[in-house]
């Protein structure tokens, strides 16, 4: 009989600090506050329910990143802050595990982004300043610089137009240190299309 009971007891200590996710090494990991440890070494401090990571905790990794904020079913969701080891910050909104709403990411070599993010990638309308000066204010779409846009150089000078992966595509003005228009027209892979610009103003002079 006593046998039964010591297995009985501990089948449900078992049960209790176990999961697919990890094992329970303090407090309840089933529906309360505990810290678990996952097979990669990964701990987690925080909040369950139905066995698994929900509600505000924190999740240190092994590289030492960490994670404090928000999670649900065993995911980032919702409001956090991810401290990188080599320096970099995450302020912002998760979605199943992803950077995804709004955000603030602060670059160790200075370089901050400010806007949206989808999928864990910049997306949407966004600023991006560097840490010579130059900052774009304008449109990303999965990562990279594309639709319409401003770069402002950290000499005054200035481009406004439309960008395609990361470089000047399509239609733009450039602007002297004065606010001057210097460059008006077509742009291709961050090269001033000459020609292009010259048909144009002899199609405007016809006119």
């Amino acid at each position: 009989m006593k046998y039964i009971i010591l297995m009985v007891s501990l089948l449900f200590v078992l049960q209790n600090c176990s999961s697919p996710n990890g094992k329970c090494i303090d407090g309840d990991c089933k529906a309360g506050t505990g810290t678990q440890q996952m097979e990669d070494g990964s701990v987690y401090i925080g909040s369950f329910e139905n066995n698994k990571k929900t509600g505000n905790g924190t999740l240190t990794f092994p590289n030492k990143d960490k994670y404090v904020g928000e999670f649900k079913n065993d995911r980032q969701e919702g409001m956090g802050t991810y401290t990188y080891a080599n320096g970099d910050i995450y302020v912002g909104n998760y979605k199943k595990g992803l950077r995804d709403g709004q955000g603030t990411y602060k670059h160790d070599n200075g370089d901050t982004y400010v806007g949206q993010y989808e999928k864990g990638l910049r997306h949407g309308q966004g600023a991006y300043t560097y840490a010579n000066g130059d900052k774009y204010s304008g449109s990303y779409v999965k990562g990279v610089r594309s639709g319409d846009g401003t770069y402002l150089y950290s000499t005054g000078e200035k481009f406004s137009g439309q960008w395609s992966n990361n470089k000047r595509n399509g239609k733009g003005r450039f602007f002297n240190k004065a606010g001057q228009v210097v460059l008006q027209g077509e742009w291709k892979d961050d090269v001033y299309q000459e020609e292009k610009a010259a048909e144009s103003d002899e199609s405007s002079e016809e006119k």
